[in-house]
Parts: C-alpha cells; structure tokens; sequence
C-alpha cells in the first residue's frame, strides 16, 4: 500500500502470487492474494483468501472468503487508489460474534454476546452501510437484555445515524416488532413500536 500512496488503514501480512507491471505512475496486475491479521478501513480481518485486479488506479477484489469475528465471510469491493473518494463492497457474514461487529460500528446495545448472520453493503465516497441481520444466541439470561436471543431486522446508516426499518425481537417468552434509530454520537436510541409484545 505504500508503494500506491495508500494512507487509509490497509494493513496485514500478505502472500501474493500474480503479475504486477507498468511503471509507478501506471501499475497494473492481477494477483492471488491470501492475508493473515490485516485490517481493512477498520474491519479486523483473521484470514483472507481473494483475487485482486489492479488497474487505472482501481483495485478490485472477488471470490473473498475471510474469517474474521469468529465467523466467516464472503465478500467483493472496489476501491480507487490512491485516494479512496470512491469506494463499493457487498459482504455476506455468516456465525460473526455480534461484539465485534457492534466495536465496528462503535455501539453497544447491551445485549448478551451471540452470533449474527447478515449482509452489509455500502458505496460511494464515504461509509454508509445498509443491509439486514439476524442475531442468535442461547435463551436466558437475568435480566431482560440478557434474554434477547433472538433479533431480525434491516438497517441503514448514514451520518453516524442507524435507521432500523424493521426490527423484531424476541426473549422466547416475548417478542415486539418495531422501527427505530440510533444516534451513535449522542448514544441515542429512538423506536417506533410497530407490533404489541406477544406474552
């Protein structure tokens, strides 16, 4: 990354097996790369095995598959390089530890660690997520956070503010649906109740 003038957060060690030609100002290549403990703009990644295509100062990557969280992935992204003004990346995660993911976007709900299958999408110059998640862990708990063990919903952020258009959760002797935000600034939560709690 130093070599193309990257100053956004790409680190990790990594194994490269492909061709990259062309003078400095130009390169291009097309590489088969496997990274171990790298961080890609802020996602810690434990091990990524993808293609990587480089040209016109674009960087692709396909066929990504990742462990990262405890969970698994699979992702694709674009990148312009050497100044990320725009950007674009799907991931699909799959049993990722939902304290990860919530240190990720810098919000803790208070609910019991457990795992979350989901998909996250953004594009454009800035960091603007959306996609949907479904969170799982074991029923029980002491309090009522505690028991949530089951959340499904949809979300978007923009601006440091999650929209969640559609939110159902459970305690297993309970479930409410609703709508809702968060004001991740200002740590603020916001919701819209859109079901009565079943009992």
């Amino acid at each position: 990354m130093e070599l193309l003038k990257v100053k956004e957060k790409l680190e990790g060690h990594v194994e490269v097996n492909g061709t990259l030609t062309g003078p400095f100002n130009d390169l291009r290549g097309a590489i088969a790369a496997n990274m171990n403990d790298g961080n890609l703009f802020g996602v810690k990644i434990d091990r990524l095995k993808c293609a990587i295509n480089y040209q016109d100062k674009v960087m692709r990557f396909t066929d990504a598959r990742a462990s990262l969280y405890g969970g698994s992935a699979t992702a694709e992204a674009m990148i312009n390089l050497p100044v990320v003004d725009y950007y674009r990346f799907k991931v699909f995660a799959k049993q990722v530890e939902s304290k990860g993911l919530f240190e990720l976007i810098k919000w803790d709900p208070g609910i019991a660690p457990g795992k979350v299958d989901g998909e996250i999408s953004s594009e454009g110059s800035s960091f603007s997520p959306q996609g949907n998640f479904s969170y799982r862990k074991s029923a029980g708990g002491k309090d009522v956070l505690e028991r949530v063990h089951v959340i499904d919903g949809t979300f978007s952020m923009v601006n440091n503010v999650i929209t969640l258009p559609r939110l159902s959760i459970s305690t297993g002797s309970s479930s409410v649906s609703a709508t809702g935000s968060v004001d991740l600034p200002k740590m603020y939560f916001s919701s819209g109740q859109t079901g009565l709690p079943k009992i």
